[in-house]
């Protein structure tokens, strides 16, 4: 499972996992690694520079994957730090980007340990029709214009804590809540579909950014109650608070979504969405391989 834009770091295969099946341990030591102080300058410089091309741009923090490991109950751990969108821009989108690869390679034996690597989500929206829902995405985005993606985002640290960032307040269980929380969120502010109306999210497992150096991204299963056409109505209508994000709503059925590699739209996918897809096309695999 890999492609020139994505490599995945794991797969649940064909048990997808609920929230209750995640465990995280959050910790500053899972924070990226400090720079040597010309570096750190680098990203101040890279944030000023972003900041005055788009002055929409501002810094919120997120969550930073630092690894996944499976617990001995069977469970899934993810070890978690903090970061933030300037450090992303400085690191996984800087020009030295390859350079601050290799210093961690030779420094910590971790081609990731100066990288900000903000955790995303993402998910395989799938309608009662069965039909997955993608979005073209923005010429304004900053990442990956005018391609189709899948609807998805970050985790927010600051939904448990506000803008404070309390660190009290960063329980394993309100970090897990958050991160199935939130893709709950993403489809309903870029498509406009009811929380009600959406399933709870089975993590496939986290696919990496290859454009983005190795950007770790979680890609969920979501079902709708929805019809394909009853989305692309909700979804036109243009209400939703991120509107400004897509242009256009995409429905493939479930055996285009299964051949796509062998087909010209595969290129005109964002690296996010192959790295979905690829997840989820191993899952319903094993899932039959398991029942036959």
């Amino acid at each position: 499972m890999e492609d020139d834009d994505v490599s995945i770091l794991y797969s649940h295969g064909d048990k997808p996992i609920s929230q209750s099946d995640l465990v995280v341990c959050f910790s500053a030591d899972f924070n990226r690694r400090q720079l040597p102080s010309s570096h750190e300058e680098a990203i101040e410089s890279i944030w000023s520079s972003r900041c005055s091309a788009n002055k929409t741009l501002w810094n919120g923090s997120k969550f930073r994957l630092h690894s996944v490991s499976t617990l001995e109950s069977g469970r899934t751990q993810w070890d978690l730090g903090l970061t933030c969108y300037k450090d992303f821009l400085g690191t996984n989108f800087s020009p030295d980007a390859d350079l601050l690869q290799e210093m961690g390679k030779n420094v910590a034996g971790n081609l990731q340990a100066f990288m900000a690597d903000p955790l995303g989500v993402g998910c395989v929206l799938l309608t009662s029709d069965n039909q997955i829902v993608l979005l073209k995405r923005s010429g304004e985005c900053a990442e990956a214009p005018l391609l189709y993606d899948v609807p998805g985002g970050h985790p927010e640290p600051g939904e448990i804590s506000g803008d404070a960032l309390n660190a009290s307040l960063f329980t394993p269980e309100a970090i897990v809540t958050e991160i199935f929380s939130s893709i709950l969120r993403e489809v309903r502010d870029e498509v406009n579909l009811p929380l009600h109306s959406l399933s709870a999210p089975l993590l496939l497992g986290v696919a990496l950014n290859k454009h983005s150096h190795n950007r770790p991204s979680s890609e969920y299963l979501v079902r709708t109650e929805l019809s394909g056409s009853e989305v692309t109505t909700l979804y036109n209508t243009g209400s939703q608070s991120e509107a400004s994000e897509s242009t256009q709503v995409h429905l493939v059925s479930h055996d285009q979504l299964m051949n796509m590699q062998q087909t010209n739209f595969w290129q005109d996918l964002a690296p996010s969405a192959k790295g979905c897809f690829l997840l989820y096309q191993d899952f319903v695999k094993r899932s039959c391989c398991t029942q036959c």
